[in-house]
């Protein structure tokens, strides 16, 4: 977990992968279509943000490792923690 976020890290594990095992990983990432993901990979451009099925898979699979590194990396930033912070000012709510 800690080392997702590392583009030299994930790019050593993506390399020492198998052919099978990588096909395995795009899988994974064919089945789990995160709107994240689609703005990653070239696609129908700015005017569509939306990819068809057909599209998305065909852009994971001919995805190389550079690519999927990127796309292991958000997994990296979707997976972290948020927090977000509310307040309220004071000064306007006493009037």
């Amino acid at each position: 977990m800690q080392f997702l976020g590392s583009k030299r890290y994930v790019q050593n594990k993506l390399e020492s992968l198998s052919p099978a095992q990588l096909i395995k990983l795009k899988e994974a990432f064919m089945h789990n279509k995160h709107p994240r993901f689609k703005k990653e990979l070239p696609g129908p451009g700015r005017r569509q943000p939306f990819f068809e099925a057909a599209e998305y898979k065909c852009c994971i699979e001919s995805a190389d490792l550079a690519k999927l590194a990127k796309l292991i990396r958000i997994v990296g930033m979707l997976l972290q923690t948020k927090v977000y912070l509310f307040w309220v000012n004071l000064k306007c709510k006493a009037m």
